[in-house]
């Protein structure tokens, strides 16, 4: 039997149930909003495959973001191309190779 895929929406607070889901054998999902890259857990941020980047971001915010993902592009030109993302636009980084889309 195949087992479900359930998808969570959750706070950055809930790291005890990422562990939880990690550990159990529910393939999920899970999106975690927040608006300061530091206030991730550490352990949250290991587990992590894909970010999502929106508009908003200050050069200085986003670099730092970068400088904990393993990115091998050069900063000046991601911040270039984050620049011109239109209202609704996104960053997509793949966690696991460093691959950076950009979608608007």
């Amino acid at each position: 039997m195949q087992q479900t895929l359930h998808y969570y929406v959750i706070h950055h607070h809930s790291s005890v149930l990422l562990t939880r889901l990690r550990h159990s054998d529910v393939r999920a999902v899970v999106f975690i909003l927040v608006q300061n890259w530091k206030t991730i857990n550490t352990t949250i941020k290991s587990q992590t495959s894909a970010i999502f980047i929106f508009k908003g971001f200050s050069r200085q915010q986003l670099h730092y973001i970068l400088g904990q993902l393993p990115i091998g592009d050069e900063f000046d030109d991601i911040w270039s191309q984050y620049l011109v993302l239109g209202h609704h636009g996104k960053m997509i980084i793949n966690a696991h190779n460093g691959f950076i889309q950009f979608m608007n």
